[in-house]
């Protein structure tokens, strides 16, 4: 069966203090961005999510992504697939390796209490992390988003093969991850920016007039408001 994870690292890796980062980011309310494209008619409510936050938060997003579909609007939302339905045994194993390598932990729910090699502060119990249910996303809803081989394969494309040592093959999935992870500048061009061509590519060939992007805070503050802006020919309404 396929599962459909929320990748949460987004917001939340780019410290390594993660509490003093928390404390920095928590907020009750989200503060969409509306783009505007008078050519077009095309309306962008941009929702920049922390991805590891208090619940007020996530139910703020679901009341406002509800309002947003009683005015006509689509919903694009991100979430990473791992695609292992068509797959052996013996790749699936080699494709989850390859991606611990590259987020430094085994790619699984985040509620997995059996997976050593979550972050600590994923068990912060002040904050929740960011769920498809949390938000209401629901099954009309539209993902936009890559699968964890097309992630793999865009990095091997670019890159090379990623070459899993003695010590990735021998540590048992969900335990302590203390092999050498890939650099952190090739985590962010395949988990970040790629994305963003993606998310930028499915909004530019939409028929949808009005389109909510729920996404990563780190993805919009990442040249996605700029490229909106720029030859796309959208308009900050918000300033």
């Amino acid at each position: 069966m396929k599962k459909l994870l929320l990748i949460t690292l987004l917001a939340i890796f780019s410290t390594s203090c993660s509490r003093i980062y928390l404390g920095l980011v928590s907020s009750k309310n989200v503060k969409t961005e509306t783009f505007y494209n008078e050519e077009l008619d095309k309306t962008l409510v941009c929702f920049p999510m922390i991805h590891l936050n208090k619940p007020e938060f996530y139910e703020d997003v679901k009341v406002k992504l509800h309002d947003l579909r009683e005015k006509g609007y689509v919903v694009y939302y991100e979430g990473v697939k791992f695609d292992s339905l068509a797959m052996s045994k013996p790749k699936t194993d080699t494709l989850k390796r390859k991606m611990r390598k590259l987020l430094g932990f085994n790619f699984t729910n985040y509620a997995d209490s059996t997976n050593k090699s979550l972050p600590k502060f994923f068990k912060n119990k002040k904050y929740t992390l960011q769920t498809r249910e949390s938000i209401g996303i629901n099954e009309k809803d539209i993902n936009v988003d890559f699968s964890v081989s097309e992630i793999i394969n865009n990095y091997e494309t670019n890159h090379g093969k990623i070459i899993l040592t003695e010590c990735d093959l021998e540590t048992p999935l969900n335990d302590k991850y203390e092999c050498n992870t890939l650099p952190k500048v090739y985590e962010n061009e395949v988990i970040v920016y790629a994305r963003n061509d993606k998310i930028f590519e499915a909004v530019k060939n939409s028929r949808h007039q009005k389109i909510a992007l729920v996404y990563g805070r780190k993805h919009f503050t990442n040249a996605l408001y700029g490229r909106f802006q720029g030859k796309a020919g959208y308009k900050w309404l918000d300033r």
